[in-house]
């Protein structure tokens, strides 16, 4: 992902968590059609129950997209104080090592969202919300 593709993806992001959907829109308009970034974008503002759009966009990426549709789902999650999934679709972008060493920007909000909500739940004394699976 290079730097405007980042910085792109990054000010969509940033518009959607904050609700301000029209904005957010309007960045997307820029990612061009079929790329990960427009498909991240129709996910995130489909009205669409959360259960039926995730195998839908997860249908729609390319095996090297895995990672960064994980994030993304993620990052749905985590709008929706659903903190216990956030952190499993955070943990499962985490797992695809090799594809991080190369998409530092990706890496580094990953580990950042992984911590804040490991932090959050600590100080709100429910350190249960971000627990591993364990089997």
């Amino acid at each position: 992902m290079d730097l405007a593709q980042q910085m792109s993806i990054g000010r969509f992001l940033q518009q959607w968590h904050e609700n301000r959907y029209e904005t957010a829109r309007t960045v997307a308009f820029f990612f061009g059609r079929g790329g990960k970034e427009a498909r991240a974008a129709v996910f995130l503002l489909s009205q669409k129950p959360l259960e039926e759009k995730i195998p839908e966009f997860r249908q729609g990426l390319l095996p090297s997209d895995v990672c960064f549709g994980e994030y993304v789902i993620a990052e749905h999650y985590y709008k929706d104080k659903n903190w216990q999934e956030a952190a499993r679709a955070y943990r499962r972008c985490l797992s695809h090592e090799a594809y991080l060493k190369e998409n530092e920007w990706l890496s580094t909000r990953v580990k950042s969202r992984l911590y804040e909500l490991l932090n959050e739940n600590l100080v709100s004394g429910d350190s249960s919300a971000v627990e591993e699976d364990k089997p």
